[in-house]
């Protein structure tokens, strides 16, 4: 490949030469590569190229001018370049039309050039934008040249000399008396050599921070490549952002300053306070012993001249001082000693002073991300078309909580289509904040809650959403487990049941005195437990539930306590014994967790439900054991679970309704009686709420099920008298499973049937 002709008037970039060595060609290789070009020099105007392209060529033999046609590129002209034998190229740029063509620093030589050197990989653009100036090749300064000579390459720099120097040439300056003090500088860019009206500080930092190379070819900073880059929006953002976090940066070591500052003013101010009041006291103090001090001396004074009198020697003059009284030998003694020790110092203020100490000043900050929480059933499970919600409790970064609002909490909520939604924020003021989003599609969601764009803790979460209970279609059994027996999956008069978040069923057997797993389809899994009083003995469980850690909490009825197990069946913790005192039992038939883990007992024959903290630490109770009729109100209660708004419900087994009872455990309101119709019951026993407030009821001596609304309204019911799929004979235990599926202990029939 060969160079057309370029027109003649195209400039040329020009730098001294040595005449006497011939002028060099150029022959193509046909390697070809794309880059930006560079100005490396700082001061120099900096200015954008864009496909520069140049052959690759042969070796040259001579410093001095060279032309390079350009026509294969356009009929754009030739370009004279200027060539070393330091492998160093250089060229003034001179403007073309709309183009500016420079220098673009050190050329790499190939392996075995013998120094000369090969214009390498050379990159070219010129097609739109244009390439800057590059500044001037080396000169003769202060009667020197500013290159050594030699033919090894340069690696140094002389800062008082402005001169390059090879290997052995800096380490002869450094011999020579005149140039051993300089201060010589590695060059760690290849052939950065300066221009001679570069600064001191100009040379220096260009010798120190050269720019970033790209096989031996300078590469454009950031700047440069950012206009012509198909990303040079985002560059832009990106970059304003990074302003941004270091502007924010700064103002956060202001702040700091500042509070430091008047942290320290207010103690300094404290503490001259406290120096005063010191200073006061030690006087005040000092002052009140000198006075005891003075009237014991004087006494001390009377009692030596008395002492003197009645020993028959008379008073010398020195005895007699102008404070001692004259004794009187008939005058009756004065008090021993005049004066007593007295003194005291109170500090009544010191407990509330240190309290107020303690509680002096308060460092508060923003929510921190990493430690602020979320909880709530919205986080777990969804219905869809039912708006779910969570509470955001924000933290600071000292771990304390929040005590006012205004905090960027965010929360988006994808599906398992990907389609994303945001969900509403509500601030409480408090630092706390409820968010609320509504589930449009069935299965798997990803809740992202952020703080100021960071994840807070545990996020991102994945509730499961699932279909409206549609209990009108209930009633034939998926499936049956169990029969009559004390053999692996077999029961005797059972009671209690509850699943765990894997929907795995835990069933109290409660004559065979064990605890029996089985999976979601009913396949026996283990069981643990025999009859006895001991821990991990059982006398007559009854009730049964799973908490939120997978603990497995047995009412172990007629040992009067509560058992904690782990759910593989290995013993806990128990509380609780017999008696009609706060965390006593007498006969506790059924247990309820929350989300919490905190644990609700039904007290059956104390007539009452008592609340205990996930450690068995009594917290409240409700009942009428103190009325006179208390039966009347409360007769034996049975069933227990936690209902909407943290509320507790009890099916009250003797007077055939239900009780609500607050959060509070302070009121309650019933619903239903006695009767065989739709919202009455004969001896309700086992009681649970779904998702959507749903009450469901297990009306024993009526054979059947029952569904209520939250409001206590009848929904619907199933399940008739008999043994067959589907029929019951006096249900007792009921649960829900995480697919929403009821499942009942029937108990006359020793077996369990899931709906």
């Amino acid at each position: 490949m060969s160079f057309p002709v370029a027109p003649k008037d195209l400039p040329t970039f020009m730098c001294p030469r040595r005449p006497t060595q011939p002028k060099p060609t150029f022959t193509a290789l046909r390697h070809r590569m794309d880059a930006p070009s560079y100005n490396p020099y700082p001061g120099d105007q900096a200015e954008l190229t864009n496909n520069l392209r140049l052959d690759r060529c042969q070796k040259m033999p001579t410093n001095g001018h060279h032309p390079i046609q350009l026509g294969s590129i356009g009929s754009i002209g030739d370009l004279s370049l200027r060539y070393n034998n330091n492998n160093d190229f250089y060229g003034n740029g001179t403007p073309v039309g709309n183009l500016a063509v420079g220098g673009l620093g050190s050329i790499s030589p190939e392996n075995n050039d013998g120094g000369g050197g090969l214009l390498a990989d050379l990159l070219y653009s010129l097609s739109k934008s244009t390439i800057s100036a590059s500044p001037s090749p080396p000169t003769i300064e202060h009667g020197r040249t500013t290159n050594c000579g030699c033919e090894d390459r340069l690696s140094y720099r002389c800062q008082e000399c402005n001169e390059l120097l090879c290997e052995n040439c800096m380490q002869a300056h450094y011999k020579v008396r005149v140039t051993k003090e300089h201060t010589i500088k590695h060059i760690t860019m290849q052939g950065s050599l300066p221009s001679p009206g570069d600064s001191p500080d100009s040379r220096s930092s260009l010798a120190q921070s050269p720019p970033p190379m790209a096989m031996g070819i300078p590469v454009a900073p950031q700047s440069l490549i950012a206009a012509n880059n198909p990303n040079s929006t985002l560059i832009k953002k990106t970059e304003k952002e990074l302003e941004m976090v270091a502007s924010m940066s700064k103002c956060i070591d202001q702040r700091n300053a500042l509070i430091n500052a008047d942290i320290h003013h207010m103690f300094d101010t404290i503490n001259e306070h406290l120096v005063k009041r010191k200073e006061i006291l030690l006087a005040q103090a000092n002052q009140v012993g000198q006075a005891k001090l003075n009237a014991l001396n004087i006494q001390a004074d009377s009692l030596r001249l008395r002492l003197r009198i009645l020993n028959g020697s008379p008073p010398t003059p020195s005895s007699i001082s102008p404070t001692t009284a004259a004794p009187v030998i008939s005058r009756p003694l004065p008090p021993m000693p005049c004066e007593d020790d007295d003194i005291r110092f109170t500090a009544s203020e010191l407990p509330a002073l240190i309290n107020s100490i303690d509680m002096l000043g308060h460092v508060a900050s923003s929510g921190c991300a990493g430690l602020t929480m979320a909880s709530g059933d919205g986080l777990k499970r969804g219905i869809r078309g039912r708006l779910a919600t969570f509470t955001v409790r924000v933290v600071d970064h000292l771990g304390e909580p929040r005590r006012s609002g205004r905090d960027l909490i965010s929360a988006i909520v994808t599906d398992k289509t990907a389609r994303m939604s945001h969900a509403d924020v509500q601030d409480q003021g408090d630092g706390s904040y409820l968010v609320s989003w509504m589930p449009r599609r069935e299965g798997v969601h990803e809740i992202s809650v952020t703080l100021r764009g960071r994840s807070i803790r545990q996020s991102p979460f994945h509730p499961m959403v699932r279909d409206s209970s549609d209990y009108f279609q209930v009633g034939k059994p998926y499936v049956i487990i169990g029969q009559e027996g004390d053999g692996q999956g077999q029961f005797c008069r059972p009671w209690g049941v509850a699943c765990d978040k894997e929907g795995r069923i835990v069933v109290a057997d409660r004559s065979n005195n064990r605890v029996q797993v089985f999976e979601a389809d009913g396949t026996f899994r283990h069981m643990f437990g025999e009859h006895g009083p001991g821990p991990g003995h059982f006398d007559r469980p009854a009730g049964v539930a799973v908490d939120a850690q997978g603990r497995i909490i047995v009412a172990d009825k007629d040992n009067h306590r509560i058992q904690i197990f782990t759910f593989e069946g290995v013993f806990l913790l128990k509380f609780g014994e017999k008696g009609t005192k706060p965390g006593q039992f007498n006969y506790p038939w059924d247990v309820a967790t929350d989300a919490d883990s905190r644990i609700v007992v039904s007290d059956t024959r104390n007539h009452r439900v008592q609340l205990f903290d996930r450690n068995g630490n009594f917290l409240s109770k409700y009942g009428f054991e103190s009325s006179s009729n208390m039966w009347k109100h409360f007769d034996s209660p049975r069933g227990v679970c936690w209902g909407p708004n943290r509320s507790v419900i009890v099916t009250d087994f003797n007077n055939h309704r239900l009780v609500v009872i607050e959060p509070s455990f302070s009121n309650a309101r019933f619903i239903g009686g006695e009767g065989s119709n739709p919202n009455q019951f004969l001896r309700p026993q086992g009681v649970a709420v779904d998702e959507e407030g749903h009450i469901i009821v297990a009306d024993s001596r009526n054979n059947r099920v029952q569904i209520f609304e939250q409001n206590g309204s009848f929904l619907c019911k199933f399940g008739t008298s008999g043994n067959q799929p589907g029929e019951l004979d006096r249900p007792s235990g009921l649960c829900l499973s995480p697919s929403g599926k009821i499942v009942v202990v029937d108990f006359g029939n020793n077996r369990i049937q899931v709906f």
